[in-house]
């Protein structure tokens, strides 16, 4: 894990996303599940980031996550790309781990490198 005293708002998803710690906010608050209880080290630093975590949360719109995720899906099969090309794989799983973190620019950026991917993909075998 990250020390807490130089942990972004970034290192502290991943460091909560690694542990399975989800989270959301309401009427400014913001609440979590966990597969465990929250070690110290991560509560002080969900305490300490608030003000960053609450902005970054308040920019989640999981609607729009899942309609990125499925036109980047609908975009590699209507291409008849294969889903097992790395660089593919590993904006999906980037993706994944964006949306678990609530992380809308995570998401968009994973979905426009799997859509780019597909069309290069496309183009090269379209020209072949």
């Amino acid at each position: 894990m990250t020390t807490t005293a130089i942990l972004t708002v970034p290192d502290l998803l991943s460091d909560l996303d690694a542990a399975g710690v989800r989270l959301w906010s309401e009427s400014g608050n913001i609440h979590y599940r966990s597969p465990s209880p929250l070690g110290p080290e991560l509560r002080d630093a969900i305490i300490a980031s608030k003000p960053e975590l609450l902005v970054h949360l308040a920019e989640w719109d999981g609607a729009e996550a899942i309609r990125l995720e499925q036109e980047a899906d609908g975009l590699v099969e209507s291409l008849g790309i294969l889903a097992n090309d790395p660089v593919i794989q590993e904006a999906a799983d980037r993706c994944v781990h964006a949306h678990h973190r609530n992380d809308m620019t995570g998401v968009r950026a994973a979905c426009a490198v799997v859509e780019d991917r597909a069309r290069k993909l496309a183009k090269g075998r379209n020209a072949a």
